[in-house]
């Protein structure tokens, strides 16, 4: 019998099948860290870059560097070139609403509100929609269609709004002519003199707030505030506060009462000019309630009369209506107000 002492290198080279396989390679000596440190000092000293070439390679990184630099200022330039033209665009597109255009003939009226569509025909180039912060030419025709209202700022603070259904032309500063529907005037701040002319005459007003409404082949006149004339063919009516002015086909005239808080008055309020309620006082706040709703504004007790309305107020109502922004101003004042013999009496709030 031979040897069978099994000897575990004899089948190194041989694979599973029996069959000759790779050798193993040699094991290295020591690490690779190790061998890289021997290895070094026998490179010897790296010899020096020349001068010539090192001058080239340092400018031309540098010229590099510099068209990069340049590149990236010229997009800072555009950049900024460009927020600026926007800006500007912005600027003039504001300052073209929010100031008078020069125009060859002085603007009669701003736009200061709207509700739905209104369209305005200058007789030009047709009609159009117009906008808010808008001027108004001498000459243009205002139609509010079957949905729209408008309120517009006439000269120096005259109010004028215009009902559903209306259509006025606003011939010069301080004169229209109503051609349908309704108009309502409040002069109290503005300028004096207001003059609306329908088919059944001119109706001047004496300081006030009033409307005017054109109903089929009548006119009606409500006075809420002051007085009005009413001059036509067959004489001048004065209409005072309180009354409204009735005038029929046939040409009779009929006379009712109407209150200041009256609900033929809800359309006005309804499209009544925001507040500039930040940095008002409680004070010029409720007295701008009371105009547009009709209605008086009492204190519960002195105490509250004395201090409340000194109050200073912020922030903004945007387009809330008079008793909408009662209703979120008060609280903010620890107050709240209650209906009591047709005025807004406030209280202490109870919370």
């Amino acid at each position: 019998m031979g040897d069978t002492t099994h000897d575990p290198s004899s089948e190194r080279g041989r694979d599973l099948g029996g069959r000759p396989g790779r050798p193993e390679p040699a094991p290295r000596p020591g690490g690779g860290a190790d061998a890289l440190e021997r290895l070094l000092p026998l490179a010897g000293p790296r010899p020096p870059i020349p001068a010539e070439r090192a001058a080239r390679v340092e400018a031309a990184v540098r010229a590099r560097w510099g068209e990069r630099v340049r590149a990236r200022r010229r997009r800072v330039a555009l950049a900024s070139a460009a927020a600026l033209a926007t800006l500007a665009l912005g600027v003039a597109a504001w300052w073209r609403l929010a100031a008078p255009p020069a125009l060859d003939r002085e603007p009669v009226a701003q736009v200061e509100r709207l509700a739905g569509t209104v369209l305005g025909d200058d007789g030009s180039a047709g009609s159009r929609p117009v906008v808010a912060g808008e001027w108004l030419e001498p000459g243009v025709t205002l139609d509010s269609g079957d949905l729209g209202r408008a309120a517009l700022r006439l000269g120096a603070g005259t109010s004028l709004r215009l009902d559903r259904s209306t259509r006025v032309r606003l011939t010069e500063r301080g004169r229209l002519e109503l051609l349908a529907g309704a108009v309502y005037l409040d002069s109290r701040g503005g300028e004096a003199d207001v003059r609306v002319e329908t088919s059944w005459g001119q109706v001047r007003e004496l300081g006030t707030q009033f409307e005017v409404r054109a109903e089929g082949d009548g006119l009606r006149v409500r006075v809420r505030e002051g007085a009005v004339v009413l001059g036509s063919r067959d004489g001048a009516r004065e209409v005072p506060a309180g009354v409204e002015l009735a005038i029929r086909g046939d040409g009779r005239p009929s006379r009712r009462a109407i209150a200041s808080h009256a609900r033929e008055w809800d359309w006005v309020a309804s499209i009544a000019p925001s507040f500039e309620l930040d940095g008002s006082t409680l004070g010029e706040f409720l007295g701008w309630v009371s105009r547009e709703t009709g209605r008086e504004i009492r204190f519960a007790d002195p105490e509250l009369a004395a201090t409340a309305p000194a109050l200073v107020l912020g922030g903004a109502l945007a387009e809330l209506s008079p008793e909408q922004a009662l209703l979120a101003v008060l609280p903010t004042c620890g107050l709240e107000h209650r209906l009591e013999d047709e005025a807004f009496v406030l209280v202490r709030s109870r919370s």
